[in-house]
């Protein structure tokens, strides 16, 4: 999927609140297999947390970066953060 890609352009933007994880899941329309339930693929899922001022920019550059508009091309919605608490990784000390 093109998620690693668009981790790093978002990256290269100063966007760094942005996570990419790996699930299973089936497409609508995907042929049964013998146990009864569609074949599972590999999916990517990336969440983006930006202000609401750059939260349309940022949309757009996301769906066009990961050429969302082709078919199979994935999902994109966008929701209101109620909440969040900041998470910053310490610097760690440079190796001897």
């Amino acid at each position: 999927g093109a998620g690693k890609s668009v981790l790093e352009a978002l990256h290269n933007r100063g966007v760094t609140t942005a996570n990419l994880c790996f699930v299973r899941g089936s497409n609508i329309g995907d042929p049964i297999e013998k146990n009864g339930l569609p074949r599972q693929d590999e999916k990517e899922i990336l969440t983006v947390a930006v202000s609401k001022k750059d939260a349309d920019e940022i949309f757009e550059f996301v769906a066009e970066t990961a050429n969302i508009d082709r078919p199979g091309g994935g999902i994109i919605y966008m929701g209101e953060l109620r909440k969040s608490v900041p998470f910053v990784l310490p610097d760690l000390p440079t190796p001897s």
